[in-house]
């Protein structure tokens, strides 16, 4: 368990708090009356968030109590820049500078790898979380996922398929049946192979042409709402997955609490994420291709390992994330990524036979797997999160 000192925590929630000076940024003049600012609760005013209850956005998936960050009056773009880490309060460093792009739901879709249209992106001193503080909050958030129609996502489902099905045999190694919710599940492809193995499945879907393709087609019931609604308290599942979605979320100590609380005891949480501590994101850089529009904050495995452990959950599988595409897809992506190369890479993937499917494991992006103990027993979030000073 990780419990900080009274003192070093006291510190953390005072950095969180915003009382700070501004450190990492030069002090630029605020922007013109009338002009909006992203951040804080997603609305436009002044200064940090008011301290209370707050519905997080991200995906519209989490809730959490108290502040999430502080910029302390420094601007960058004319977006107020955070100073602390919303993971652990720590210092937070301008990573990649980037031009502000506008926000448009086809960005959020998930086949949507495009370099270097993302905003600025900052790192945490402290656990090495590297966070998109631009993208919009709330509600004008998650209307871009409700609005979000990823038209090219099916072209890959046979290889989704059975990457799901992978996913699956993981998770059966632990919990064989059950209930089942898939936060996030999209079309539905990994519910439908996990219904075809005898679990109870459910699905929750911000995107409506998602959503009604999994309803519609595949005979889901998957809800079109997020995962703080309260028609899910008091629920209790034996399995849940997080597949590539806590990156999307602005909270994700939020919706790590609300998930741990849904887990029927015993129960098991499946959770793929990108890593931005690893090698492969380490010597790609700004090409990285987890550097997305999407994607709000991107925890190092080592620091989300902390996370759970530190909320009663025994870590019991830790490996990395095997996908599979046809091999014109895999092409496809380092095209986007080739420089000089990318119209030869480009070409040589459209000839390719659709039929041909590559499998593999880029090692920069690893499933977790994590049960729920007998003894329910969890930490309040501010000492869970104090204390995350490693980037492993």
């Amino acid at each position: 368990m990780l419990i900080a000192s009274p003192r070093r925590l006291a510190g953390r929630i005072q950095r969180s708090g915003g009382s700070a000076p501004c450190e990492l940024l030069p002090r630029r003049d605020p922007p013109p009356e009338g002009t909006r600012r992203e951040g804080g609760s997603g609305r436009s005013g002044v200064g940090a968030e008011p301290e209370g209850r707050r519905v997080a956005s991200g995906s519209g998936r989490s809730q959490r109590h108290g502040r999430t960050g502080a910029h302390n009056g420094c601007y960058r773009g004319g977006v107020p820049t955070p100073t602390v880490c919303r993971i652990c309060g720590g210092p937070l460093e301008l990573m990649w500078p980037a031009p502000s792009a506008e926000h448009a739901s086809p960005a959020f879709e998930p086949s949507c790898h495009r370099v270097g249209e993302h905003g600025d992106l900052y790192r945490c001193g402290s656990c090495g979380t590297v966070h998109q503080p631009s993208l919009p909050q709330g509600a004008e958030l998650q209307n871009l996922y409700r609005e979000m129609a990823d038209e090219t996502y099916l072209a890959e489902e046979r290889g989704r398929r059975r990457t799901a099905r992978r996913l699956l045999d993981l998770l059966g190694a632990h919990v064989p049946s059950g209930r089942l919710l898939d936060v996030g599940c999209g079309h539905g492809l990994l519910l439908d192979e996990a219904r075809s193995r005898g679990y109870d499945v459910e699905g929750i879907e911000l995107s409506g042409a998602a959503a009604q393709y999994a309803r519609e087609r595949l005979g889901l019931r998957v809800l079109e709402t997020s995962l703080e609604d309260p028609m899910l308290d008091g629920e209790r599942y034996d399995a849940i997955a997080l597949v590539d979605v806590l990156e999307h979320v602005d909270d994700p100590l939020a919706t790590l609490e609300r998930v741990r609380s849904l887990l029927a005891p015993g129960g098991a949480l499946l959770i793929v994420t990108p890593d931005p501590s690893s090698f492969v994101a380490r010597i790609a850089g700004r090409r990285w291709w987890c550097y997305l529009p999407a994607h709000y904050c991107l925890i190092p495995r080592g620091t989300l390992r902390k996370l759970l452990e530190a909320d009663g959950l025994a870590i019991v599988e830790d490996v990395p994330f095997v996908h599979s595409f046809t091999l014109g897809y895999w092409l496809a992506g380092l095209g986007e990524r080739g420089g000089w190369a990318s119209s030869m890479i480009a070409s040589l993937a459209s000839r390719l036979p659709r039929k041909l499917m590559l499998t593999a494991a880029l090692r920069d992006e690893h499933v977790l797997l994590a049960r729920a103990r007998a003894a329910d027993v969890r930490l309040q979030a501010p000492a869970r999160a104090a204390g995350l000073t490693t980037s492993n």
